[in-house]
């Protein structure tokens, strides 16, 4: 297992300066990486990923999560070429499934074998960067066991869970347990995040309401295998008040700065290596600045 890698994903509602001031503060403060997504019906992640690079100078820069299914493979090696050639070799790309009602609303048909689907994307994309000597880790989205069982073929897999019970039975029950002795591949986790130094209940508020839209997006096998599948059908567009807390908070991390540590600590014994952070951790400076703090503490920096 590699050095564990701390990140950022980028909400892709703000606007490219807001997308870049950010980026330049995780790098100042010391992130290994910032990720950058988009929405269905907002396809720049290549413009504000150069405009990073632009501005940064060694940080990593992670293209997505993106779906194949909204962008062609040729379009995402593309991007992928274009951005290595001008600002060198520092960028990743991880592809999801993507949010089905999301797809639908700009006609993207979701159906078919996903897994697939996405599996041809990475042999295509994999192809063409070959041809012009690219090098980029790919990683895969994935929360599901379908989707899981096709990380072999990428250079890691996220999982969108915060957890440590949940991650490490979708570990254990999965093979990417086992992928890990290849080396290089790695095990990360993408969550929604509230590191704080100063406690704001309106920002874990949001963080609630993000944890919300993991469990509506999530796998139903992975929530009745965790017992979890009586709250399937009470979801709908209910706010977090309409589900408990205690499983809210299994659906996101939540914590004040000088606990961060012991958390890595559990998912790292896992395996896990790369922490990638999600609203509203990225919704102001100051917790871009609360997230480098806990990060400068876990590595004995302050």
């Amino acid at each position: 297992m590699g050095e564990v890698e701390f990140s950022i994903s980028l909400n892709v509602n703000e606007t490219l300066k807001e997308m870049v001031v950010k980026s330049v503060e995780a790098e100042r403060g010391g992130l290994d990486q910032v990720w950058v997504g988009d929405h269905p019906d907002q396809r720049y992640p290549a413009i504000a990923a150069g405009l990073i690079a632009e501005n940064t100078k060694k940080i990593r820069i992670g293209l997505g999560p993106l779906s194949p299914l909204l962008h062609p493979a040729a379009h995402i090696s593309a991007m992928l070429t274009t951005l290595v050639e001008a600002y060198g070799p520092r960028f990743d790309l991880c592809l999801i499934p993507g949010d089905r009602l999301k797809l639908e609303s700009v006609g993207i048909a979701y159906r078919g074998d996903i897994p697939s689907r996405i599996l041809e994307s990475l042999e295509a994309i994999r192809g063409k960067l070959s041809k012009w000597d690219i090098e980029a880790r790919i990683w895969l989205g994935a929360q599901g066991p379908k989707t899981l069982r096709i990380s072999k073929g990428f250079d890691g897999v996220l999982i969108n869970l915060s957890d440590p019970k949940m991650i490490e039975a979708v570990i254990n029950k999965s093979s990417i347990k086992q992928y890990l002795k290849n080396g290089d591949f790695r095990i990360g986790i993408f969550s929604p995040s509230y590191i704080h130094r100063r406690y704001d209940p309106a920002i874990s508020r949001s963080a609630e309401e993000a944890a919300l839209q993991v469990i509506r997006g999530a796998s139903k096998a992975l929530l009745k295998s965790f017992n979890l599948g009586e709250i399937i059908r009470c979801i709908g567009e209910a706010y977090p008040e309409g589900i408990p807390r205690e499983i809210l908070g299994r659906f996101h991390v939540s914590m004040p700065t000088y606990k961060l540590g012991e958390y890595i600590n559990v998912l790292r014994d896992m395996g896990v290596s790369h922490f990638a952070f999600a609203f509203p951790q990225n919704s102001k400076i100051d917790l871009i600045g609360d997230l480098a703090y806990a990060v400068k503490l876990i590595r004995g920096r302050p």
